[in-house]
């Protein structure tokens, strides 16, 4: 266990912390040593450790899904053109559509 001083901002984010030096001072929590702190994702209620890690997890799986979207804006660019038919771009257009689902379902959770 290592002991870190803190800052909240009005949301309990933790804005900034330090190990050393350290001041019983000052507010402070334990956190286990594996514990890697994430300031403006991580929070801190009541004296309680948040992690965040589950937040970056979401927010990296959104930037994704839309690096899959952005893979896929030229052939929807084709179809709109009429250079792809309705039928070779419906596996196209259902993919898009999952993805975007999922975003929603991610974004709704954060």
């Amino acid at each position: 266990m290592r002991k870190i001083n803190y800052i909240l901002d009005a949301n309990h984010y933790i804005i900034e912390y330090r190990e050393i030096p350290f001041s019983a001072d000052e507010p402070y929590i334990e956190i286990p040593d594996e514990i890697e702190i994430h300031p403006y994702v991580d929070k801190v209620i009541n004296g309680v450790f948040t992690s965040g890690e589950e937040t970056i997890i979401k927010k990296n799986r959104i930037l994704e899904l839309k690096e899959m979207l952005a893979a896929t804006d030229y052939q929807a660019l084709k179809f709109m053109d009429g250079a792809l038919s309705e039928e070779e771009y419906a596996p196209i257009r259902a993919k898009r559509q999952a993805y975007r689902n999922e975003i929603n379902l991610i974004e709704q959770d954060l």
